[in-house]
């Protein structure tokens, strides 16, 4: 039978190296006019600007500083978090008790959201709230508007049509995996702080959907949708680091979900066995009650099978929270980096787009202060006054365009000092997650082979003793 054990030390090992090793080959693209050459002297600082904020390697590479890789991964985040210079945590979420509501016009599943803190700007230390998923949607949307740079952790994805979203396995899967996205929230130190999060932990039911109506309204989502433009946007001067960034996305989404596929499968085959290895157990009894000289033997095997089944059930139902869950988080975990990054480059176009304007209105107004203005017919016969107010309203203009330049240079140095920071902070927290799946899987397998060798030693004693009896 398959073991991913192997199959996924392979593509990690793999994975790791491709992220030092890939190049850009998108957007070098080439331009040696003259007019060009003064946009890059505008902007060259804000496509630049950020490399002396620029994570080392040493940085990236800290994971070798992690005591325990079996440790819970969230407390790894807090010590990352420390390390970074963040605020200590004080605030503490945990998603579980889903119940069942039925209503008059749906059904839908409820999850109980629990707070506890020592934040002087909570009024209670604890509270309980009931959310939905559409709740959990909600929230997601808005901390992703108000932090256009953050990776903002992805949330399990909608049941399709071949699932029954009130099936427990299904349930009990996406309560764990709310509990990690809320947990990520509660634990980032920019999101922690959101005003959002804080109502949506704090406010009951009715409140809350107020709240709801009063959040997001039209100009956040043309917000939205102008900045998720960016992705068809061809950028004259993207640092290449960014590139990058977006290939590594790529790169290892397509590895995650090869394993998702690769883990499914082993799932599948081993609950195919788990189906056999429960046959065995009525057949073993059944044949002990026919054959009474050899019942003690029969109902010995009987009692092996069911223990290797039980054995190796709960390792197979730990592998679906513990494996898949995650590997799955990971894969969608891509598409918050590239939206990320989408929202940066959407930033860039418009500086290019001031910067050339700026050029262009430079370049106009220095012709007509050297006299080489091309002149039509109708430009002829122009007083001096008309072009006295042509040059004022031309320098009005670049006045105005060199303040709304810096200040969206300012913006983009800040958007991408806070994208490589928290890609940081993921590239920390995903190298011990994955440490903590490889070392947990392997100490998964090797304590149901340890109870299951015990059950087939103490078996093979019975069937030995039953012999020498007779």
């Amino acid at each position: 039978m398959a073991d991913p054990l192997s199959m996924l030390t392979d593509d990690i090992e793999d994975e790791e190296i491709e992220i030092d090793t890939s190049s850009s080959t998108n957007d070098k693209s080439q331009n040696s006019s003259v007019s060009q050459k003064k946009t890059d002297d505008i902007d060259h600082d804000a496509s630049h600007s950020s490399a002396e904020h620029e994570p080392g390697s040493k940085e990236l590479d800290r994971e070798g500083n992690i005591d325990s890789p079996l440790s819970d991964n969230f407390d790894i985040l807090a010590k990352i978090d420390e390390e970074m210079g963040s605020a200590p945590q004080d605030l503490a979420v945990t998603v579980d008790n889903p119940e069942k509501v039925v209503k008059t016009m749906e059904s839908y599943i409820a999850f109980s959201v629990k707070t506890k803190t020592t934040r002087s700007d909570f009024e209670d230390p604890e509270y309980n709230v009931k959310r939905r998923y559409n709740d959990f949607l909600w929230l997601r949307q808005q901390i992703e508007e108000k932090n256009p740079a953050l990776i903002i952790p992805p949330l399990p994805e909608k049941h399709n049509l071949t699932i029954d979203r009130f099936d427990k396995e299904f349930i009990k899967f996406r309560q764990v995996a709310l509990d990690r996205f809320m947990k990520r929230l509660s634990l980032h130190p920019i999101t922690s702080q959101d005003s959002t999060l804080k109502a949506f932990l704090t406010l009951d039911d009715s409140e809350f959907q107020v709240f709801k109506k009063q959040g997001a309204g039209l100009f956040s989502r043309v917000t939205k949708s102008l900045s998720t433009k960016g992705g068809s946007l061809m950028l004259k001067n993207r640092a290449e680091e960014y590139s990058k960034m977006y290939e590594y996305a790529q790169s290892f989404g397509q590895k995650m979900a090869v394993f998702e596929r690769i883990a499914l499968r082993v799932s599948s085959e081993q609950n195919d066995y788990l189906q056999a290895l429960a046959g065995y157990v009525p057949a073993y009894e059944e044949w002990a009650a026919k054959e009474t000289e050899l019942a003690g033997n029969l109902s010995a095997m009987a009692k092996l099978m069911s223990s290797l089944h039980d054995n190796l059930k709960s390792m197979v139902d730990e592998t679906s929270l513990k494996i898949i869950l995650p590997t799955k988080e990971y894969f969608l975990f891509t598409d918050s980096i590239k939206a990320a990054l989408t929202s940066r480059d959407a930033l860039q176009h418009e500086l290019e787009v001031i910067t050339e304007e700026l050029v262009k209105c430079r370049e106009e107004k220095q012709q007509m202060e050297d006299g080489t203005e091309s002149k039509g017919f109708l430009s002829r016969s122009n007083t001096e006054e008309a072009t006295q107010a042509k040059a004022d309203k031309l320098s009005g203009r670049i006045s105005e365009l060199e303040n709304v330049h810096a200040q969206c240079k300012t913006k983009l140095e800040e958007r991408n000092l806070e994208l490589k920071t928290d890609m940081e902070r993921w590239h920390l927290g995903k190298k011990a997650d994955i440490k903590e799946w490889l070392c947990g899987m392997a100490d998964r397998h090797i304590d149901t082979y340890d109870k299951q060798i015990a059950s087939l030693e103490n078996t093979l004693e019975v069937l030995k003793n039953s012999i020498s009896s007779k």
